[in-house]
């Protein structure tokens, strides 16, 4: 009877037990799989993003570094310098600004030169100030190149220059009876008395500056003469001159050996080809000759030239086109500065005369006197 009951409990614990062994079993063991699994996903997922986070910062320092890298090519000297130097070239309407200033003994002398260049044509105003012994004097001479080949000449603001050199005994009356009668008036020179004076017809700049109204000759010429003075580095940097006003100066000197190749280069480009054509020079240049006599320099020449000259360039700290060119050197004992500085494109200052005198009316003036 015991056993039959034990019998049938076993049987009946069997038949309501929701989760016999074997099967608990087999859930457990289910559950370790799926957990398993999702922690494998969990570590894949961990690894995956670990992945990307070093992936991205390798990224990040290899672009910083690398843009580090570019960064310091760009703003190395040599290549200031040589995008300076290039940025002369390749200019549809250039304008320079040029300053001279003289000091010898008591005689303190200026000269300013303004050039702008336009399709019409070129302008030249030269303002020249002068301080002797305490006595200012200036004058303004202003010419016009027109694109035709005609030219135009004007005279002002020379009293006080008349002045000056009537008390030092240099002038007379009669010069200044001369220039007072023309101050103020164009004087046209036209292209047939220039070409008989001169034998040329004086177009040259018109003629180049034709070329560089098409952009992409004009881009042409600028990248080749900065790559040529990339390629041939003809300078070494004496002194480094810091930032002023945004712009990188440097003293410089002369590596002649690469002066050379650059000259030697320079023979060979678009923009040296378009001044020989627009000058007229192709038939008469001899090449041979040329180099010839640019592989005659010697480092004493350049050292004897040089004396105690010194040269700065200075260029925008980012386009790196050439903010100012300046020379100073004392020769005999006079102090020489030079500066020339690019300014912009000025084309609006050029404006042909419309009422002039010509040279037979100058004639007439001067005769008359």
């Amino acid at each position: 009877m015991t056993e039959k009951y034990e019998a049938d409990f076993s049987e009946g614990a069997a038949e309501n037990d929701p989760m016999p062994a074997s099967a608990e079993l087999n859930a457990t063991q289910d559950d370790s799989a799926v957990a398993a699994e999702a922690a494998a996903k969990k570590s894949k997922r961990w690894r995956l993003g670990r992945n990307k986070t070093i992936a991205l910062g390798a990224a990040i320092l290899l672009v910083g570094g690398g843009g580090a890298w570019a960064y310091n090519v760009y703003q190395a000297p040599t290549t200031v310098i040589g995008m300076a130097i290039g940025s002369l070239f390749g200019e549809q309407n250039p304008a320079y600004d040029v300053k001279v200033a003289v000091s010898s003994n008591g005689i303190n002398g200026g000269l300013t030169l303004s050039v702008s260049t336009a399709d019409a044509g070129a302008d030249l105003n030269a303002l020249l100030n002068l301080d002797y012994a305490g006595q200012k004097a200036s004058a303004n001479i202003e010419a016009i190149s027109s694109k035709s080949g005609d030219s135009y000449l004007q005279v002002s603001q020379f009293e006080s220059l008349l002045t000056l050199l009537n008390g030092t005994g240099v002038g007379t009356n009669a010069y200044s009876s001369i220039l007072n009668s023309i101050s103020g008036k164009w004087i046209k020179i036209s292209k047939a008395e220039l070409d008989s004076f001169t034998g040329s017809t004086g177009t040259t700049a018109t003629c180049i500056q034709d070329k560089y109204k098409d952009a992409a000759h004009a881009e042409a010429v600028k990248t080749e003469m900065i790559n040529l003075a990339k390629g041939h580095v003809f300078f070494v940097i004496d002194k480094e001159l810091g930032n002023n006003n945004g712009s990188v100066g440097y003293d410089i000197g002369f590596d002649v050996p690469q002066l050379k190749a650059f000259m030697t280069g320079f023979l060979d480009s678009k923009a040296f080809a378009d001044y020989q054509e627009c000058s007229g020079a192709t038939a008469s240049f001899d090449k041979a000759t040329a180099i010839e006599g640019i592989n005659s320099i010697t480092e004493d020449q350049i050292k004897s030239a040089m004396g105690s000259t010194k040269i700065s360039i200075w260029a925008d700290q980012w386009s790196h086109k050439l903010s100012k060119l300046s020379i100073a050197s004392k020769v005999s004992g006079v102090d020489v500065e030079v500066d020339l500085m690019p300014a912009g494109d000025r084309s609006s200052r050029v404006q042909i005369p419309t009422d002039s005198i010509s040279i037979s009316d100058l004639q007439s003036l001067v005769l008359g006197q």
